[in-house]
């Protein structure tokens, strides 16, 4: 996953931080999964930053966004909520990696959440994945 994760398009304005991820291999499905997530977190941080991903496929992994400008995309949100806003949201190209991701993790039985801000001003609310 770490090797896959340095040839995506962001890898030098955006660092990925993998310490915290279960070293057990992921199934391929959830791999997918994982990589459709660093590339929506590489739109979140469009001024640069860091996404570090913590947890197992087995308790469940949280994405956490830290950078000047992070911000999980507005066309996320939706998308948590049922399939069918996944479906809806296709239809505008400039944000289709948040219902794809969204869709992609609903196939493999996987749940998005994003979580509740800690209080702090350390950036955007951590997105949980839950795989069934």
């Amino acid at each position: 996953l770490a090797t896959l994760a340095t040839g995506l398009p962001a890898a030098r304005r955006v660092r990925i931080d993998l310490s915290g991820l279960d070293p057990a291999p992921l199934p391929a499905p959830r791999v997918r999964v994982v990589l459709n997530l660093l590339l929506l977190a590489s739109e979140a941080l469009i001024g640069g930053g860091t996404v570090a991903i913590a947890g197992s496929a087995d308790g469940g992994l949280l994405v956490t966004l830290s950078g000047p400008r992070a911000a999980w995309p507005e066309a996320l949100r939706p998308c948590l909520a049922t399939e069918a806003a996944c479906w809806a949201a296709l239809d505008n190209a400039r944000n289709l990696q948040a219902p794809l991701t969204a869709l992609m993790a609903r196939a493999v039985g996987a749940t998005l959440s994003l979580l509740m801000a800690s209080g702090s001003p350390a950036g955007p609310a951590p997105l949980l994945v839950t795989f069934s």
